[in-house]
């Protein structure tokens, strides 16, 4: 028992002391599974150090207010907690088997989106495809913690924490003024621009239609995007079919 146990102080040392990590290496620390995935408006944080108090986090929010009109997930990073984001404005995305550098000039703690929708474009990442998310916090020592994370657009989803920490640091999962129908599917955004977004952990089939009822795009997934780039701006039909063989249908508004 008193060899395991330094062994593994030795590995959280030898962690702690490297000047980088590569990407989905367990050495010296803690995975775990997760694989959920959070529509708007939903809302994750995290403890890095275990001490019960939140370090940094994710939201999403749909633009409906007609003040602020404009989707967002957001990053939040509480004293001392910082990214890891290269010095190129935005978070900066690792891929399975690359490279993390500790090197204090690529990490910042004044990041606060991971992708939005603005009145001159989007910023950020606007798709993510199972990619590791960085975090430090600075303190006596310096505890890591990285997120395989995806995201399109504002829905993201968490698969797995590599974390300094022994227990899970996943802390708070809110899915905010959301209905028992939005529960069952949404869509978004409405009215829509150049793409309109289809979630549903239900759904068996995805169907957009006309007013005159002619099946203009469809697809099987759970989670669909379908490009409205070629369709002129009006009034169109989406029909989810769910597993039970039961059909729901909601207009959308192409602007």
């Amino acid at each position: 028992m008193k060899a395991i146990i330094t062994l593994i102080f030795l590995l959280n040392v030898l962690f702690l002391k490297a000047q980088f990590w590569i990407a989905g290496d367990t050495t010296g620390l803690t995975q775990i599974v997760i694989n959920q995935t959070f529509v708007p408006d939903s809302e994750v944080t995290f403890d890095i150090d275990c001490d019960g108090i939140t370090d940094f986090g994710f939201s999403s929010s749909l633009g409906t207010n007609v003040a602020w009109p404009w989707d967002r997930l957001s990053l939040f990073m509480a004293d001392h907690v910082e990214v890891l984001n290269s010095g190129i404005g935005a978070v900066t995305p690792i891929a399975e088997g690359d490279t993390v550098l500790f090197d204090d000039a690529l990490w910042t703690g004044q990041l606060d989106f991971i992708f939005g929708t603005g009145e001159l474009g989007n910023y950020g990442h606007e798709h993510i495809a199972e990619k590791y998310l960085s975090f430090r916090k600075n303190g006596l020592d310096t505890l890591y913690c990285f997120i395989r994370f995806s995201n399109t657009a504002i829905i993201f989803t968490v698969h797995e924490i590599f974390s300094s920490c022994s227990e899970n640091p996943l802390q708070v999962i809110t899915a905010l003024n959301i209905t028992e129908r939005e529960k069952k599917w949404m869509v978004y955004p409405n009215p829509a621009g150049q793409c309109l977004n289809v979630v549903s952990e239900e759904a068996i089939n995805i169907r957009l239609f006309d007013l005159e009822s002619r099946v203009l795009m469809a697809g099987n997934q759970h989670n669909l995007q379908f490009d409205l780039s070629g369709l002129p701006a009006g009034v169109y039909v989406v029909e989810v079919q769910f597993e039970d063989g039961t059909r729901e249908r909601t207009k959308v508004f192409r602007q």
